[in-house]
């Protein structure tokens, strides 16, 4: 095993002389980490620090390198009654939120809340309130709440860290921008992404004047992940490519980190339909997980779906399924039923039947996904709020558009509720509605929703983004069908020539609406011959 030293990532052979346990690349990087590492460091000859000594360099070198499980073990053992003796309070409130962190990244996100606050408890008793590692301590403490959904303490616990760090080193210090990032980030769990990308684009403008670049990763990774909910995948693509690039100098291409930004940058393929690429590079992914993680291994998991998923958009739902029912299995042993990557595994399983038009399997699937996103994360959250959404469109394949109908409708009230009347989400339940409307042939309600959804797309994507054209086209189809031809060519017409430059000629979106205006001008002859 490598050793890097703690403060760099940078392969060392070094150790401080005095402890002989923590790893450095040279003298530089440890006159940065003197002013923390004095409070810990024990003289090697002292008794009863020998031991504890070297578990605690096997910890910190497993941490740094992402081996969480045996970091855990490793900093477990440390905290035993036995070896805890040897240590100051402030280094056993260190050790706890170290732990955290590695129980955190596992996705043991309630475990590793009772020890952060653990932590937090000792740092504000024995160093008070307002001290960096107490901050640190609070930081850790809500992002673990962010993963519990537990968003109003979160908010509390970051709002306080900014406020007291910007009082004590200034707003652009690191610190400071570390906890508006992490801020950012309870912003993109709770569904707040525009809120998030506004902090993440500011701590990213602040942070390049400090020239932190570990920090510019973390913070890069975060405003590409508000990106891609934005639908922003081309961004988002080039900003988790600069992140693997910055990374792999230090961290090498096994490293979780590593194959973590790989696989979002499988994720951006996909949504541009790249599907090949995205293939390539999960297999790699899972096969590079299993070997540094094991088979069970959430990130191996994780990969796993994600392949799955590559799969599936290639058509292979065989494939697709065959790994989805795996993970799914594995999922519910080890993480439990109602996980986020449980729930995101079964989302996905049902998402495959539906493609297959095997909709009742989707449906039955779909209600019990949404009855523990209820339980887990409340009726109002986005990704319940997700959830019935897909389960009206199983509805509305199935043809049953009056229970289809009311799924939209509920999940339409409260999107504009949670996130406002112009969220992308929000556009798409007027998107549902309205096609539900079309098909019980209410075509004046669906015109009047279908412009407005129009109007509001065409100012957040523009004019030609393919979603946008789409509802062009429903309005111009939807006049056509009303007989309402000389408002209908036109639009229609427009339609065909915007997507013969975004989508090609050849596209089946393109090539309906060339059948539609050949259809719409057929009836306005026979109509004139009529006449």
């Amino acid at each position: 095993m490598q050793k890097v030293c703690f403060v760099c990532l940078q392969p060392s052979r070094l150790k401080c002389s005095r402890c002989d346990a923590t790893q450095y690349c040279g003298k530089e990087c440890q006159k940065k980490d003197w002013k923390v590492h004095k409070h810990n460091c024990k003289d090697k000859n002292a008794h009863g620090q020998i031991n504890s000594n070297i578990i605690l360099n096997k910890a910190d070198n497993y941490f740094q390198q992402g081996n969480y499980l045996r970091a855990e073990k490793a900093y477990k053992k440390l905290l035993e009654p036995s070896l805890r003796s040897n240590f100051s309070h402030a280094y056993i409130a260190g050790c706890l939120n170290n732990l955290s962190l590695t129980l955190s990244y596992q996705g043991k996100h309630t475990e590793a809340a009772d020890i952060a606050q653990e932590s937090l408890d000792i740092y504000r008793l024995k160093i008070g309130a307002t001290h960096i590692d107490t901050l640190n301590c609070m930081n850790t403490l809500a992002k673990c709440y962010s993963y519990l959904r537990k968003f109003d303490e979160a908010y509390e616990l970051l709002n306080e860290c900014i406020e007291k760090s910007t009082k004590e080193n200034g707003k652009d210090h690191d610190k400071t921008i570390h906890f508006m990032a992490t801020l950012g980030d309870a912003y993109n769990y709770d569904g707040r992404h525009d809120e998030a990308q506004k902090i993440h684009r500011e701590c990213l403008a602040m942070n390049n004047n400090n020239h932190n670049d570990v920090q510019c990763v973390d913070i890069s990774c975060s405003l590409a992940f508000s990106c891609m909910k934005t639908l922003q995948y081309e961004e988002a693509e080039k900003l988790y490519k600069e992140c693997l690039e910055k990374i792999l100098p230090t961290h090498g291409e096994n490293h979780p980190r590593t194959i973590y930004l790989m696989m979002n940058i499988s994720t951006t393929y996909e949504k541009q339909d790249k599907f090949n690429q995205s293939e390539i590079m999960n297999k790699e992914c899972l096969a590079k997980s299993i070997a540094i993680n094991g088979k069970d291994h959430p990130s191996t998991l994780r990969a796993m779906t994600n392949l799955a998923t590559s799969y599936r958009n290639q058509g292979k739902f065989d494939d697709a399924e065959q790994l989805y029912k795996k993970c799914l299995e594995k999922c519910k042993l080890i993480l439990g039923p109602d996980h986020l990557d449980t729930l995101s595994t079964m989302h996905d399983l049902a998402n495959n039947y539906h493609k297959q038009g095997r909709f009742d399997e989707s449906i039955k699937i779909y209600e019990e996904c949404l009855e523990r996103r209820k339980k887990t994360y409340g009726e109002n959250h986005p990704d319940t709020l997700d959830i019935i959404c897909h389960l009206g469109q199983n509805y509305f394949k199935f043809n049953d558009y009056k229970t289809a109908e009311q799924l939209f409708t509920e999940c339409l009230e409260k999107r504009t509720s949670v996130l406002g009347r112009e969220h992308l989400d929000t556009l798409s339940s007027i998107f549902n509605l309205a096609s539900t409307y079309i098909h019980q042939g209410r075509y004046n309600e669906s015109l009047i929703l279908n412009q407005e959804c129009y109007d509001k797309r065409k100012v957040i994507l523009g004019e030609n983004h393919p979603d946008t054209l789409k509802l062009m086209f429903n309005i111009g189809a939807t006049y056509g069908t009303l007989e309402h031809f000389d408002e209908a060519q036109p639009i229609l017409k427009d339609c065909y020539d915007r997507r013969c430059i975004v989508l090609g000629k050849d596209h089946p979106e393109t090539l309906s609406c060339a059948e539609c205006i050949d259809s719409i001008s057929k009836c306005q002859l026979k109509q004139i011959i009529e006449s």
